[in-house]
Order: C-alpha cells, then sequence, then structure tokens
C-alpha cells in the first residue's frame, strides 16, 4: 500500500506531465538553460553550493566536471564555474551530449524532462523511475514543476 506522500507524488508526476506537451516541448535550448539556471542558482553566477560544492549559475560538481574534462581532454577547475560562459560551456555539455548518451546507453526515452531529471537527480534514479516506477525525490519533483511553471 502506498503512503499519501507517495500519491501525492505520484499526481503532481502525473500533473507535470499532462502539461509537458506545451512548457518542455516548446521551449528553445537557451530558455531551458536560462531556466536550468534560474532554478539551480536564481541565475547568480556567483553560486555556491555547502553541501554538494556545486559553483555558478548552473550548479555544476565536480563530478559533472570531471566528466567534461575527460571527454573533453580539457583541464577545467570549479572555481571556473563562476565564470558564466565557462560554467555554461560545461552545463550545455551535460545538458545536450553527456546525459544523452548515458540515457541512449540505458535505452529510456530522451525528453527534456528525463534529461532534467538525470541532471538534478542523476542517471541512476532516472533508471529507477522510469524502468520500476520508483519514486522521484521530493526535490527532484519540485525541480520539475519549478521549469514546467518558469516562463
Amino acid at each position: 500500500m502506498q503512503s499519501i506522500k507517495e500519491i501525492l507524488n505520484i499526481c503532481l508526476i502525473i500533473a507535470v506531465l499532462l502539461s509537458a506537451g506545451t512548457s518542455y516541448a516548446s521551449d528553445s535550448c537557451e530558455q531551458t538553460m536560462e531556466k536550468v539556471a534560474y532554478i539551480e542558482s536564481s541565475g547568480l553566477d556567483g553560486a555556491y553550493n555547502l553541501k554538494s560544492s556545486a559553483c555558478g549559475r548552473w550548479q555544476v560538481t565536480q563530478v559533472c566536471l570531471d566528466e567534461y574534462n575527460e571527454y573533453n581532454k580539457t583541464n577545467i577547475k570549479l572555481g571556473e564555474m563562476f565564470v558564466r560562459s565557462t560554467c555554461y560551456k560545461v552545463a550545455y555539455w551535460y545538458l545536450s551530449r553527456r546525459i544523452p548518451q548515458m540515457i541512449r546507453y540505458y535505452h529510456l526515452p530522451d525528453t527534456i524532462e528525463g534529461r532534467l531529471i538525470c541532471y538534478n537527480a542523476g542517471i541512476g534514479r532516472y533508471v529507477e523511475y522510469t524502468r520500476n516506477h520508483v519514486t522521484l525525490p521530493d526535490e527532484t519533483v519540485i525541480y520539475l514543476e519549478k521549469y514546467r511553471t518558469l516562463k
């Protein structure tokens, strides 16, 4: 039997999915990047998360940056994520290239919602959510709702 919290979470996800046809599909790449920046950091280039050590406007973490550096044969440092253009380059690569690679590897639907789940909670959560119908973390559900409601 599911708890009330799980049922509410499922209802919220359904509401997000039902509205996905307009809000997700109509966004350009730039709109998506700006919405993610706003959700991640309120659009602040100097944002820093003490808990995760995520840096910059798109809250890039060391793990993400390490992947970027490995795939692109670069040596960008985490402190450089406070420079908007550098942070954008890494976040854009992650959302538009790396996440889709992982989604294809796991044979999952490549949707904006899926990419946002990966960006916020990781590919493992997206796999569990898609294949096993595991409830998304509250933070991720809220993240999706914020994305959907931003203009």
